[in-house]
Formats: structure tokens, C-alpha cells, sequence
């Protein structure tokens, strides 16, 4: 399943965008998705009128309104990311496709103008209705590392970007979610920390509809100043 199905089917990013207030006045000017998930979160932020424009990588249609393509394949993203001037970078869910983040860092500061923000949904934690962290719970009964190498990206994006952001905060966004949402959403995203579809699959096979479910997005933000 894609980035645009699972949209269709679960509302994944439409929930995030409802836990966040992005602008205080509704227009930020010159926008950047580096969420990479098919054009999805830039449509979003242009729909809602948060930003006039919104620069996109590799985006191939030129004519979309609002799109500005951006092409970080030959000089790589902190030159290309230098190359530009806007007041606002996102990314949700796409973190995992920006190394080094040190090299992430700078390259957002550098293309942000002064007073520009940025915003980084690094991934969700799973909760159940009793407040177990699911991921861990999963992560121990199969004997995987995959909560802390989870956890360990976040503190290293974390850290790389307030060296260059003092006031970068952590925050979490919470939404309702369903088992298939979940194994859907981490498919896309994280289907590199398994080593087979049967790995995959046994990691997350006790989930259940059943129970009530919780994504907790956690969310790293900042200012230029």
C-alpha cells in the first residue's frame, strides 16, 4: 500500500495536521515538504492556506499550482536546501530518508529566513487503552532492537538540531488509530527494520481492533532566530 491509499483509507496525515497549529494568522509564506510521502503533506498546507507556495522534492508535474519542484539528487540535500529561501520546513514521517541529520540540520537553517519554523513528525509511538508503549512491548517479545533504534533517531535529530536551533522543543501529537492503520503506516516507513515480510508481520501480529488504539507522533520544532 502507498502513501496516497493509506491516506484515503485512514486520514494518517489529515489527524496529524488536526493536532497542530502551524500559523498563527493562517499564511506563512514560502513553504518545504520533506516528508516525502507523494505530495500529500504539501497539499495539505497549501489547501489550508498556510503557505502561498511550497517547495517539493523530485515533484515531476510542474504545472501544479502552489508546487515548487526541487530536485536533491545530483548535489545533495544540504545544497540544495542552501539553494532555497522559505519561511517554513516540514517533514512527517520522512526523517528516515535524511542522512546524516547533522547534515539535516544545517541545511534547514540555511534555507530557512529569519523567524522561519520548522516541524519534524519523526515517527509515531503506539499506545493501547492501558498506556502501554506497544512498540517496546513488541520489540522485547521478539528480541529486536527496534524501539531503541526508534528512540535513538529521535535524540540524535533531537540533538543535531538544536546545535543549530536553541530553542528546539519536543512535543507529541496524539491520535486515534486502528491495527491496520498502524501495520499500513509502519510498512511504508519502516519496512527496512525488518529483515522479511514474516518478521514484519510476527512483529506486529498481537495488534487488535479490538482495543482501543493511540499513535503519539513525536514531534521535534523550532525557530530561527
Amino acid at each position: 500500500m502507498d502513501y496516497v491509499k493509506i491516506e484515503e483509507r485512514y486520514l494518517t496525515y489529515y489527524k496529524f495536521f488536526d493536532g497542530i497549529q502551524i500559523s498563527c494568522n493562517g499564511m506563512l509564506g514560502v513553504g518545504c515538504d520533506l516528508s516525502f510521502n507523494e505530495g500529500i503533506t504539501a497539499s495539505y498546507l497549501l489547501y489550508r492556506g498556510e503557505v502561498s507556495s511550497i517547495y517539493l522534492p523530485f515533484f515531476a508535474n510542474n504545472h501544479t499550482p502552489g508546487i515548487l519542484p526541487m530536485d536533491i539528487s545530483d548535489d545533495g540535500l544540504l545544497k540544495s536546501l542552501s539553494a532555497i529561501s522559505c519561511d517554513y520546513i516540514i517533514s512527517v514521517g520522512g526523517i528516515f530518508k535524511l542522512f546524516p541529520f547533522e547534515e539535516l540540520a544545517r541545511g534547514v537553517y540555511n534555507a530557512l529566513r529569519f523567524g522561519g519554523k520548522f516541524l519534524l513528525g519523526v515517527y509515531p509511538l503506539i499506545f493501547d487503552d492501558s498506556g502501554k508503549d506497544l512498540l517496546d512491548v513488541f520489540s522485547k517479545e521478539n528480541k529486536l532492537n527496534t524501539s531503541k533504534k526508534l528512540n535513538k533517531t529521535l535524540h540524535g535529530v533531537e540533538l543535531s538540531f538544536k546545535r543549530c536551533f536553541a530553542n528546539t522543543t519536543l512535543s507529541t501529537i496524539l491520535t486515534d488509530t486502528t491495527a491496520d492503520e498502524v501495520r499500513d503506516l509502519f510498512r511504508v516507513l519502516l519496512d527496512y527494520e525488518f529483515k522479511t515480510k514474516e518478521e514484519f508481520d510476527c512483529f506486529f501480529q498481537k495488534l487488535n481492533d479490538r482495543s482501543r488504539l493511540y499513535m503519539a507522533w513525536q514531534v521535534i520544532s523550532g525557530t530561527k532566530r
